[in-house]
């Protein structure tokens, strides 16, 4: 009977609720899937792909403590005439621009604050025919990109987590104490039944 009861013991030891670490605590860098749209009446642009940012807040973003470095960015961009639905421009995106004093920070806020998922110098960056970006919350969410007329707001925007769930350090933990537990049990059957000629 004790033999069973620490068999459910170990098995409960071992499947014990798994702990998940917060969505950004990913390693030094997470990985967030975007998309935004952006309308001036006359043309549409859309950009998907992929922002990098580091997992720790950055303690001088001027909004709030969920503010992280943005460090990289994928994707792509294309710009669609609304009348005809022609594509006017497409490209893949390139790089950041490195952050400028009180012009552009590249700061991803998430979960979104009220201003948005970036502040009023926002993020810039470039593609790879050299034209620059820059999307920043001025109210509402806005880009100043090329032919757009400057100001062309958010229809749609989508920033999501990519990033697989981690096992907290203390579920690694758990596991290995039920394996040795395992084999602890499995080590003591043999030892026992070798003594009783099984």
């Amino acid at each position: 009977m004790k033999r069973y009861v620490f068999c459910v013991f170990v098995v409960l030891l071992m499947g014990g609720a798994p702990g998940v670490a917060n969505a950004l605590t990913c390693g030094s860098e997470c990985v967030f899937n975007y998309q935004f749209q952006f309308t001036d009446g006359t043309q549409t642009l859309n950009l998907s792909g992929q922002l990098t940012t580091s997992s720790i807040p950055d303690p001088s973003a001027p909004i709030s403590a969920t503010g992280y470095d943005i460090v990289g960015i994928t994707g792509t961009s294309t710009i669609r005439d609304n009348s005809t639905s022609a594509v006017v421009y497409s490209s893949t995106l390139a790089s950041l621009l490195p952050p400028q004093p009180n012009i552009f920070d590249n700061i991803l806020y998430f979960p979104k604050t009220d201003a948005g998922y970036f502040d009023i110098q926002g993020v810039a960056f470039q593609d790879n025919a050299n034209s620059d970006y820059n999307i920043f919350s001025g109210g509402a969410l806005v880009i100043l990109f090329g032919n757009l007329d400057n100001g062309a707001q958010a229809f749609d925007t989508v920033v999501s987590e990519n990033v697989a769930p981690v096992p907290e350090p203390s579920t690694w933990a758990l596991l290995l104490v039920g394996f040795m537990a395992l084999g602890f049990a499995a080590h003591r059957g043999r030892a026992r039944c070798l003594r009783l000629a099984c």
